[in-house]
């Protein structure tokens, strides 16, 4: 007992003592497969197939058949399944329509699907990078696969086909504008969409294996004139 007040008041006198050990920071290595968040990744495989048939729907339905009624055609058939052409071309889709239509309005009948995929992109977007929904919430693997990655699918496909049958194809010939221009303007958004997919499918199903910032936990034993602390950082 004598040792310890002695010890005390030797503290008082001469300071403080203090005894530090840090900890050595972890290295964050990248990892693919590693680090893959199970419960995430398989809810967005399994919405795969449902939100390829989502896709279909909407290009037919919104960007085909609603232009068509407000133009004042009539839609004689959709359908979302994969057909055969007379041509011999195949189609995941298609709306069979009656009507006659000014350069414009086939423009804009043609050119819907792809407004009304960058507007699901859009909004996709704007969900996650406002909070709304949150990256390990268990509806946001399926807006990754419906909201993000079919309308980003869907978009970039009609820009690298050259079918004269595509629906960019017949926007460029019904307005006269040159391929170059918009298939360079499409690319360009295609390729920024990917870039903002990536980066949200990385935070949505690879959360571990984001970098971390770089602590250094101490553990400091402080002996001071007014008895002992013990501090912690993280």
């Amino acid at each position: 007992m004598r040792r310890l007040i002695a010890a005390l008041m030797l503290a008082a006198v001469l300071g403080n003592a203090t005894a530090v050990q840090a900890a050595e920071p972890k290295k964050w290595r990248p990892t693919l497969f590693g680090k893959l968040d199970a419960w995430q990744t398989a809810i967005a495989a399994s919405h795969l197939l449902p939100g390829y048939f989502l896709q279909i729907a909407a290009h037919e339905g919104v960007g085909h058949a609603l232009p068509i009624a407000l133009a004042g055609g009539k839609v004689t058939r959709v359908t979302i399944l994969p057909e055969r052409h007379e041509d011999g071309t195949w189609s995941a889709g298609s709306t069979e329509f009656e009507g006659t239509f000014t350069p414009v309005e086939t423009a804009f009948i043609t050119l819907g699907p792809h407004l009304v995929d960058v507007f699901l992109f859009s909004l996709t977007e704007t969900l996650f990078a406002s909070g709304a929904i949150p990256h390990d919430s268990f509806i946001a693997p399926i807006l990754l696969v419906t909201g993000e990655f079919w309308p980003w699918w869907d978009f970039t496909s009609a820009i690298v086909n050259p079918s004269p049958a595509n629906d960019l194809s017949v926007f460029e010939r019904e307005l006269r504008v040159h391929p170059a221009i918009t298939r360079t303007i499409g690319g360009l958004i295609s390729a920024g969409g990917l870039v903002l997919m990536t980066m949200r499918a990385v935070k949505i199903v690879a959360p571990k294996g984001l970098p971390k910032p770089v602590t250094k936990p101490t553990v400091a034993v402080t002996l001071n004139g007014l008895g002992i602390g013990i501090i912690v950082r993280f």
